[in-house]
């Protein structure tokens, strides 16, 4: 199938380029339990997870919803400059309608810079945690530093005030936030949902068990502490690691990076 590149877009490296370390972790099949994984921690926010039930289809179109912040997520990395600040300013013009009131009473308003950076502290607090046990070729601690100085620019297009440039700087983000965290109604259905997804194929089944298990392994430990879930065995997190390198070795590089290249070539 032919690759299409907008006019005036050749040549364009976007905001990182193929010598970024985002190039080669979101190249990387451990997206998939990255995704899912910080989708559960992100849910320890009561009012992060307010905002997607009271103004999403979360539980009638869970794959949906995934997909287009798969889309997202990738298409800031590899996208032109131009495509990445248009996803960006498409975000920020949908949370502007996404306000309310949360479970535990407390106002909440999805452009509030401090939700923002926790929505992001959370994304890539398991981008890196999927990465290092699950990529091919896994970031080492140097790496790991460039990655999450390189994704900051992402958070600061979202309108994220000062966001973290090193992994010490995203751990102590972390742990400014953890006090807020909690497990209410709509947590505790939310993660259920998504270790048992209703309406998935039963041949699909065992492969999102070894998924959801590779995610519960990439939250930090408080997280699991709350939600109530083991550690996975060694075992499990083995089987994860060997499909998310078997789907990797299947399916080859992702649409948006083939694209990226062909725009660069």
């Amino acid at each position: 199938e032919a690759v299409v590149v907008a006019a005036g877009e050749h040549g364009d490296p976007g905001w990182f380029g193929p010598a970024s370390i985002a190039w080669r972790v979101h190249a990387d099949m451990a997206m998939l339990v990255a995704g899912v994984s910080a989708f559960a921690l992100q849910a320890l926010e009561p009012r992060a997870l307010a905002g997607v039930v009271d103004h999403s289809s979360f539980a009638d179109d869970f794959f949906g919803r995934t997909r287009r912040t798969a889309e997202f997520v990738q298409g800031v990395v590899y996208g032109s400059a131009a495509e990445a600040a248009r996803r960006c300013q498409t975000v920020r013009r949908v949370h502007s309608r996404v306000a309310g009131t949360s479970p535990d009473g407390r106002p909440y308003s999805a452009n509030d810079a401090d939700l923002l950076e926790w929505v992001h502290v959370a994304e890539y607090l398991a981008i890196a945690a999927a990465n290092r046990r699950f990529a091919a070729h896994p970031m080492n601690g140097d790496e790991l530093d460039r990655y999450v100085a390189e994704v900051a620019c992402v958070a600061e297009a979202l309108g994220v005030d000062n966001p973290p440039r090193s992994w010490a700087g995203l751990d102590a983000a972390f742990e400014r936030h953890r006090p807020r965290l909690a497990v209410g109604e709509q947590a505790a259905a939310a993660v259920g949902f998504l270790a048992h997804p209703p309406g998935l194929p039963l041949a699909a089944r065992p492969v999102w068990q070894m998924v959801w298990s590779g995610a519960v392994a990439c939250l930090p430990p408080v997280a699991r502490r709350l939600l109530g879930l083991r550690m996975p065995t060694v075992a499990e997190v083995s089987a994860c690691r060997a499909m998310v390198r078997s789907l990797g070795r299947l399916l080859g590089p992702p649409p948006p990076l083939l694209l990226a290249r062909s725009r660069l070539s």
